[in-house]
């Protein structure tokens, strides 16, 4: 039994007043879980997930609450590998990876990478797609893609975004992102 799997299952045994209270605090508790583990480094077998998801449902766990969405873009902004790899085997997914991707940090800040950097696209990502500059929204597992929208970019005098309608919407596989990388690097290759 690997170290995560020793604190889930310790902090499952104790958690058991908050989740008699409501499932709020309950569910709040476990994402602040799942944060410590990914901010603090622990490592993750890419099996780690899935075997824990297992444990609880054989073991009539009910309260058992796996990782989402929020916590993926948390180990994508502290670079914790292991826990991409593990939350993408639990979904079943392949990485979405491309150049030059804005993303938020935990303090709530707009991070720029260098477009000749890649890195593995979240919720509230920022990258360039068709002409537009478009935000990733969603993820559809099942069908191996995502949903990114683009904005219009109007912004109030302290720079926030005041219009959230989207004047675009993108459905995108990984294929799709693949076919981008090679024609842009056949265009470059071509100048």
């Amino acid at each position: 039994m690997s170290k995560i799997q020793e604190f889930y299952k310790m902090y499952e045994s104790l958690n058991w007043k908050t989740c008699r209270f409501t499932s709020e605090k309950c569910k709040y508790a476990t994402f602040l879980f799942w944060k410590i583990m990914i901010c603090s480094g622990f490592k993750f077998d890419p099996n780690e997930l899935v075997e824990l998801g297992k444990w609880s449902e054989e073991s009539c766990h009910n309260s058992y609450q796996e990782p989402d969405e929020r916590h993926y873009t948390i180990a994508v902004s502290d670079s914790n590998i292991s826990f991409c790899l593990a939350y993408e085997k639990l979904k079943g997914r392949k990485p979405f990876i491309v150049k030059g991707i804005d993303y938020l940090s935990r303090a709530g800040l707009v991070v720029h990478m260098n477009e000749k950097t890649q890195g593995r696209l979240t919720l509230g990502s920022r990258f360039s797609w068709k002409g537009f500059m478009v935000e990733v929204t969603s993820f559809k597992d099942g069908e191996g893609s995502l949903t990114a929208c683009a904005y219009d970019e109007i912004k109030d005098e302290r720079g926030y975004r005041i219009n959230n309608k989207p004047i675009k919407r993108f459905i995108i596989t990984n294929d799709m992102l693949n076919k981008e990388k090679r024609d842009s690097h056949e265009s470059y290759n071509n100048n």
